[in-house]
C-alpha cells in the first residue's frame, strides 16, 4: 500500500481509527460503502486493499485533494472506486432520489457531524453502520454552551468526567436525527482520543422509547449519576445538583460486536487496533466514569488498589478509555468514598 498526499489534510496519528474503520466494515458484513469525505484518499486505499467492498462511493468537494484522491486510487491500482466531486447536501440528496442506500457510511468531516446527519440519513436503511468523527471538542466537553444548543440540541454542562459526557451528547443528536426518519441507533464501540471522538453505530427501526435521560452532579460533595427525570437536589448532601439537558444515558458499546473485531484484527494483523479493542473489552459498560482526580482528597490511592477494594466489596469495576485517573464502577458514590478514605494502599 503507498500513499501520497501534498495538499490534502493528512493525520498520521489517525492510523488507529483508519484500521478500526477497516475492521469494522468487515465486521458488519457490508458489501457497499459511501465514505463522505475523503480527503486525499487514505482511508479509501486502506477499505479497497484491506475490506474490499464490492462497490464504493467516494466524495471529496476539494479538487485539489479530489486530484490526490485519484493519483493514490491509481498507484494502489483500485478499479471499484466512483469518485465524486461535489458538496455533501446536493450528493446525498441525488443519491437519496435515485434510490440509492448503504451498508456502511464513513462520515469523517472537519469539527461537528451535526449539519451533515439529516442528509446522510437520506442514504440509510435498516441495517447500515455509520463511522463518525467528530472534532468539535471544546462544544462537546461544554465550554461553548450555546453552540451545545445550536449543533446537539441540549445543553452540555462542562463537568469532571466530560469526555464521557459528550459522546453521550453526540449520541443524543444522532438518536434525535435517526428519529425523525423513524430509525434508532445502536452504539457498537468509540474511540476518544483527545482532540476527537470517533464511534460506529448500527441504525435500526424505531421501536420504542430509547435510553434517554438526564446526567447530574453535585457541585459539593461530587456526587453524580443518571435519571430518567431531572435531580434537583444531591439526595446525599442535599445541595442543588448541575443537570444536563436531554442526553443518551444507554450503552456505549456491543462486546459481542468488539469480539468479532478483534478476530478479524488479528487476522489482519493491525496491533494498534488489535490492543485497543482488548481495552475496550475489558472496560465496564456503566453509564458515566468516576474521576478520581476531581475529588481533591489529600492522599489518592492507586487506581488499580481502588478497583480491586470495590471489587472486593462485590461491585463491578475497571478502568476506563476516558481517562487513566477514571474508574467505571456500578458502586454508588458513598461506596467510592469509603475505599478513598478508609485507603490503606501501600503505595502512600
Amino acid at each position: 500500500m503507498r500513499f501520497y498526499h501534498q495538499k490534502s489534510f493528512y493525520n498520521p496519528k489517525a492510523q488507529l481509527s483508519r484500521e478500526l474503520g477497516v475492521v469494522s466494515f468487515i465486521a458488519s458484513e457490508s458489501e457497499n460503502l459511501f465514505e463522505v469525505f475523503a480527503g486525499g484518499g487514505s482511508r479509501t486505499v486502506m477499505y479497497s486493499i484491506f475490506a474490499r467492498p464490492t462497490e464504493m462511493y467516494s466524495n471529496e468537494a476539494s479538487r485539489s485533494a479530489l486530484c490526490e484522491l485519484k493519483a493514490n486510487i491509481i498507484i494502489n491500482g483500485i478499479k471499484n472506486v466512483k469518485l465524486f466531486n461535489e458538496d455533501i447536501f446536493k450528493l446525498s440528496s441525488v443519491l437519496y432520489l435515485e434510490g440509492k442506500r448503504f451498508d456502511f457510511i464513513d462520515l469523517d468531516p472537519f469539527g461537528s457531524p451535526s449539519p451533515y446527519l439529516p442528509y446522510i440519513f437520506l442514504t440509510v436503511k435498516e441495517g447500515t453502520y455509520i463511522y463518525i468523527t467528530s472534532t468539535d471538542m471544546p462544544t462537546l466537553a461544554g465550554k461553548r454552551k450555546a453552540y451545545g444548543f445550536k449543533l446537539y440540541g441540549t445543553y452540555i454542562p462542562y463537568m469532571p468526567f466530560y469526555p464521557e459526557v459528550g459522546l453521550r451528547a453526540l449520541l443524543y443528536k444522532l438518536q434525535s436525527v435517526a428519529m425523525e426518519f423513524s430509525y434508532t441507533i445502536d452504539p457498537l464501540f468509540f474511540l476518544y482520543e483527545g482532540y476527537a471522538y470517533r464511534l460506529l453505530i448500527r441504525v435500526g427501526r424505531f421501536k420504542g422509547y430509547p435510553p434517554l435521560g438526564f446526567i447530574y452532579r453535585c457541585p459539593n460533595c461530587g456526587n453524580y449519576g443518571v435519571s430518567k427525570e431531572p435531580k434537583g437536589r444531591c439526595e446525599l448532601c442535599g445541595s442543588e445538583n448541575e443537570s444536563s439537558g436531554n442526553i443518551w444515558i444507554g450503552r456505549l458499546k456491543s462486546q459481542g460486536f468488539l469480539t468479532k473485531m478483534l478476530d478479524i484484527a488479528e487476522e489482519l494483523g493491525f496491533e494498534k487496533a488489535k490492543d485497543f479493542i482488548k481495552r475496550a473489552l475489558s472496560e465496564e459498560d456503566f453509564p458515566l466514569y468516576c474521576e478520581l482526580r476531581s475529588l481533591h482528597l489529600r492522599m489518592m490511592p492507586r487506581v488499580s488498589y481502588v478497583i480491586k477494594k470495590l471489587r472486593e466489596r462485590g461491585f463491578k469495576s475497571s478502568r476506563t478509555m476516558f481517562s487513566p485517573t477514571g474508574i467505571k464502577t456500578d458502586a454508588p458514590f458513598e461506596e467510592i468514598m469509603k475505599v478513598l478514605t478508609q485507603s490503606t494502599d501501600p503505595s502512600l
